[in-house]
């Protein structure tokens, strides 16, 4: 068997899209995801509401912050063990009052992490303990807004701590890209999904080892430690505030707000913002806050952010009722600033003011000390080198990489059953019916002759075409032998490009979300592959939702070939890239819906993906758990006892 490992499915195929207006793509049903989704956001919203609403008292309350921290533990899972504490100081220089520590500390075997620690000079008595995690700012503890709080922390008396976040600062997770942080997170949340991490929890656990550290130094306070932290430090700081409850307060900012404003917003978050199914039952947001209650928490926000502050006011109100019926009503609060995302003056007053209060026990209108900042060459620990370059330090692929080989030894030992596994992954365990169908006005795809509509579920269905026929069907015509060719990311584009011999009956399919069905929400790049556009959208609203994009795409594929199996005796499927791999899925699931199963433009295997360079395939298609169970050869030579099945490296297919 050759195969053909394309890195890029994005360069399968030279497409020419159609214009209209100015505008690229001509879609149809660009709608389409936005109302599935919307039927099970709105269902898990509902939900919410009313469980809210069945809250009476502090019993009711109490049931309720035990119901949140069980729904985050579930979505989190648990924290890997701990390897021995190493950490090692680079000096301490003082500038302007505030002496500023050097530390590295190792948060996992042979990976550091770099960190700061600002202390009032000359203070040498016991103080509240602030860890500062950092949003998605490259220059990560060095960002002038964390300098800034930090110094202004250790000149009210508390000592701060500011860790370099993976991707950030010193801690750069693939040398020689050039990549942003968020793309560096991106690429690598969605390996770990391949082996069964959320990269929240794995960001959380590099904070937990912050707090580690700060437990091993007797001067801070452990019964006084708190965090907080904007956007992506938002994010940490309610993540760590929930899960780690030697954290006693917390005041995260521009990060809490509902889902469904997210979803409304067609805001695509980051990697580290899926936690799996916390949204399905009922779960939100400030369940990160209530999971804690009655704990003193500062939800904070600006007037003008992406993360609805509208959102930000409903979750906090939530909240509210839970500490007030648990009769600590004062104990949460929400401060909106002026401006746009970002740790504004006003934000980084309230964040110390609101440290101050409980740890301090200063009036709530304390003068907060303007802090300094300084070029960032003067706050690095390593002196210009990454934690990359350090003797014997792993980056991130190469530690993702050793946990796929151990993954891969593990399945060597035992026979995983893949089509149990991708029945559950993608929640088709059920036998897929014949559907209903309907026949669409053509101009809807110019270079088909007929166009079907396959109702596969509400709210979805699959475009599938007649393609290079002259004549106009209004029905599906019965033949002996066919052609069903599901394409990378536009079937009949792609078809436009390839050569057909006379008399072949040739469909193609668009499963939802792709050609005529792409998505018009979110950013809608003319690159499909672009990391926050719909595609990465919609797959992490079903994580949320636990309702997988994959998973109605080959829903979408297998109800498509059920009704052709009606009309054909015989069917070849041709698939493309990334409906390459949605055929091997659902050739897996129902084999006996395929009597040829051709391949063109699949990657070799995950495994070999994870090697420290770009990853271009989506994450929709790169399930969770998938390495525990299979790799890719696995499911290919599983699917050649199957059926009559071949790959080729030809990506401009002949029939």
């Amino acid at each position: 068997m050759i195969l053909n490992n394309f890195d890029d499915p994005s360069a399968l195929f030279e497409l020419t899209h159609p214009q209209e207006n100015g505008n690229v793509f001509s879609v149809p049903y660009g709608s389409m995801l936005q109302t599935y989704y919307s039927f099970y956001a709105d269902s898990a919203n509902k939900r919410r509401r009313a469980a809210i609403g069945r809250i009476k008292s502090a019993a009711d309350a109490a049931k309720e912050v035990a119901k949140a921290e069980k729904r985050v533990r579930k979505a989190f899972g648990k924290f890997p063990k701990d390897i021995p504490l190493e950490t090692k100081s680079y000096g301490i220089d003082s500038k302007n009052g505030v002496d500023i520590e050097k530390v590295l500390i190792q948060t996992r075997k042979n990976i550091h992490a770099t960190m700061l620690v600002y202390r009032r000079s000359g203070d040498v008595s016991v103080q509240p303990g602030i860890l500062l995690v950092c949003g998605h700012s490259d220059a990560g503890k060095a960002a002038p807004h964390y300098q800034i709080l930090a110094d202004s922390l250790a000149r009210m008396g508390m000592t701060a701590v500011v860790i370099d976040p993976l991707g950030q600062g010193e801690r750069k997770l693939y040398p020689g890209l050039g990549f942003s942080s968020v793309r560096e997170h991106n690429l690598t949340g969605k390996q770990l999904w391949l082996t069964g991490e959320f990269f929240g929890a794995y960001r959380a656990y590099d904070a937990k080892r912050a707090v580690d550290y700060m437990f091993t130094r007797q001067d801070i306070d452990h019964s006084k430690i708190g965090v907080a932290g904007v956007s992506g430090g938002g994010t940490l700081s309610s993540y760590i505030f929930a899960l780690d409850h030697r954290i006693a307060a917390a005041a995260p900012s521009c990060f809490i707000t509902r889902y469904m404003s997210n979803f409304d917003n067609e805001l695509p978050t980051d990697s580290e913002q899926i936690p799996p199914g916390a949204w399905s039952n009922g779960g939100e947001m400030i369940d990160l806050i209530i999971s804690r209650a009655p704990s003193p928490c500062l939800v904070l926000s600006v007037e003008n952010d992406y993360f609805d502050p509208r959102g930000c006011a409903e979750s906090v109100d939530e909240a509210k009722k839970i500490y007030s019926l648990l009769g600590k009503e004062d104990n949460i609060g929400m401060f909106v600033g002026p401006g746009s995302h970002d740790l504004p003056r006003e934000l980084r007053e309230a964040t110390c003011r609101f440290f101050a209060h409980h740890f301090l026990g200063a009036s709530e209108d304390v003068t907060v000390p303007e802090g300094r900042k300084y070029p960032i060459e003067e706050l690095l620990v390593l002196g210009g080198k990454m934690t990359h370059q350090l003797p014997g330090e792993e980056t991130i692929s190469q530690h993702i990489a050793k946990k796929a080989e151990l993954l891969a030894a593990e399945r060597k030992r035992k026979t995983p059953d893949i089509a149990a596994f991708l029945r559950k992954a993608l929640q088709i365990e059920k036998p897929t019916e014949v559907p209903e169908y309907s026949s669409l006005r053509s101009t809807v795809a110019p270079e088909s002759s007929s166009v079907f509509g396959v109702k596969t579920e509400p709210g979805a269905m699959a475009i599938l075409m007649r393609c290079k026929e002259k004549q106009t069907y209004f029905h599906l015509e019965e033949c002996d032998h066919a052609v069903l060719y599901v394409g990378n990311i536009d079937s009949e584009l792609e078809m436009s490009q390839m050569s057909v011999k006379p008399g072949t009956v040739v469909y193609a399919v668009d499963v939802r979300g792709t050609g005529k069905s792409r998505s018009l929400t979110c950013d809608h790049n003319e690159d499909f592959f672009a990391i926050y556009d719909s595609d990465y959208f919609y797959d992490a609203t079903g994580k949320l939702l636990k309702r997988p994009l994959a998973g109605g795409r080959v829903r979408d594929l297998l109800a498509t070939l059920k009704l052709l199996k009606t009309k054909c005796k015989k069917i070849s499927v041709y698939a493309c890239g990334i409906g390459g791999l949605l055929a091997c899925y659902a050739c897996a699931i129902e084999p006996e819906n395929f009597d040829e199963l051709i391949l063109t433009g699949v990657p070799e295997s995950w495994q070999s993906c994870i090697n420290g360079k770009d990853i271009r395939w989506p994450q929709s298609i790169m399930l969770p758990h998938t390495l525990k169970h299979f790799d890719l050869p696995e499911l290919y030579a599983h699917l050649s006892q199957k059926t009559k099945f071949q790959i080729k490296t030809q990506t401009q297919q002949v029939f």
